[in-house]
């Protein structure tokens, strides 16, 4: 059997374009992989930077959100009046009721920082003298005799945890010189 050139041509330009393909074939697979791998790295990297945004814009929301539910607390606060320990008699219902709504409302403050429901650092700074000042007639109230289930001053505070534990937090806040953070993007 003879081959003629023309056949020895015509293999030759077969295997040569059967080759060319397979080489095509893997440079394209080549390229595709690195696009793919330059996709993966992209949407990863987008990913991230979505997810970080989500996160920060979420804590902007909740601290907005905190910041705006202190004023439901200001109408308890409206209602609170320093009590004089003189006025704390057997017979004097008004003052042990204020004594009592007081440290009732000191109570709700404090748990409601404490809970994360306000911004403890507005409530830091909008209220602390205001606490304070009722905090410590809370302290002053002290009685040798008190009618009926009423608990004197020293007593409520002994029994509001919350709001013991958050009077020495703003002392230490007071002493620091405690500032309000910003909401991001405010000036």
């Amino acid at each position: 059997m003879t081959v003629s050139t023309s056949e020895v041509v015509a293999v030759f330009a077969l295997v040569w374009s059967i080759g060319s393909t397979v080489v095509l074939f893997f440079l394209r697979r080549s390229d595709a992989i690195k696009r793919s791998t330059r996709e993966a790295d992209f949407n990863r990297a987008l990913s991230e930077q979505s997810g970080q945004l989500t996160t920060k814009l979420n804590n902007e929301r909740v601290k907005l959100q905190q910041r705006q539910f202190i004023l439901p607390l200001w109408s308890h606060i409206l209602e609170m009046r320093l009590v004089s320990p003189r006025s704390l008699t057997p017979d004097n219902d008004d003052a042990w009721r204020q004594l009592n709504y007081n440290a009732n409302t000191l109570e709700l403050i404090a748990l409601a920082v404490e809970s994360e429901a306000v911004d403890d650092e507005v409530v830091r700074r909008t209220l602390w003298d205001t606490f304070v000042k009722a905090w410590e007639n809370l302290g002053e109230c002290k009685v040798d005799i008190t009618p009926g289930s009423m608990r004197d001053g020293p007593a409520l505070q002994r029994d509001n945890v919350a709001a013991d534990t958050f009077y020495h937090q703003i002392q230490k806040s007071k002493r620091e010189g405690g500032r309000i953070s910003r909401l991001e993007g405010t000036e």
